[in-house]
C-alpha cells in the first residue's frame, strides 16, 4: 500500500490518478507505478515538498530502502514576483532627491535584487552626467512589495529642454 504526505503542499495542489492505495504485484514482476497529478493553478508559491510512503506489506513483499519518496512542486506562477516602475516619466528637480519606485506585483516570496541603469537615448549614462549615481541595485525582501530607486540629480545651472 502507499499513501501521499501532502507535507507543504496541499489536497488542491495534487491529485493521485488513482483512488486505489494498493499495489498489487504479479510473479516476477518488481516494480509499480505510482501517478500523482499536480494540478494547475495561477498562485504564486514558494517550493512544496510532498511525499509518497509505501507502508503495510503482505505476503512476501518487503519494502527494502527508502519507503518514502520526496517529491517537490518547484516554485511557481511568478513566486518572487514580477517587477515595474510605478511611473515611466515624471519630471527630475536638479540638485534634489528623487524618488522613482519599483513594485513588486505577484509573489511575495523570497529576497530578490534588481539591478538598475540610467539611458539617454540609448547609451547608458555615466556616473556624474546629470545625477550622482547613474546604476546601483535593490534588494527586496520576503513580503516587500515597494523599494525606491533614489536618483541624485546634480545641480548644474544650464538650461534643460526634455
Amino acid at each position: 500500500m502507499y499513501r501521499v504526505d501532502y507535507g507543504e503542499a496541499s489536497p488542491r495542489d495534487l491529485a493521485p490518478l488513482s483512488n486505489d492505495t494498493v499495489l498489487v504485484f504479479g510473479v516476477g514482476q518488481w516494480m509499480k507505478n505510482v501517478y500523482v497529478v499536480v494540478e494547475e493553478d495561477d498562485i504564486p508559491e514558494t517550493e512544496e515538498p510532498f511525499y509518497i510512503i509505501l507502508y503495510n506489506t503482505t505476503g512476501d513483499a518487503v519494502v527494502y530502502g527508502a519507503d518514502t519518496a520526496t517529491v517537490v512542486i518547484e516554485a511557481n506562477d511568478e513566486a518572487n514576483g514580477i517587477f515595474a516602475l510605478e511611473s515611466t516619466e515624471r519630471p527630475v528637480k536638479e540638485g534634489k532627491t528623487n524618488n522613482f519606485y519599483v513594485i513588486r506585483a505577484r509573489g511575495h516570496f523570497g529576497n530578490v535584487t534588481v539591478f538598475w541603469r540610467l539611458y539617454a537615448n540609448d547609451t547608458a549614462l555615466e556616473p556624474g552626467h546629470e545625477f550622482i549615481n547613474t546604476s546601483g541595485s535593490i534588494t527586496f525582501t520576503t513580503g516587500e512589495e515597494t523599494k525606491p530607486i533614489v536618483l541624485q540629480a546634480i545641480s548644474d545651472k544650464l538650461p534643460e529642454f526634455n
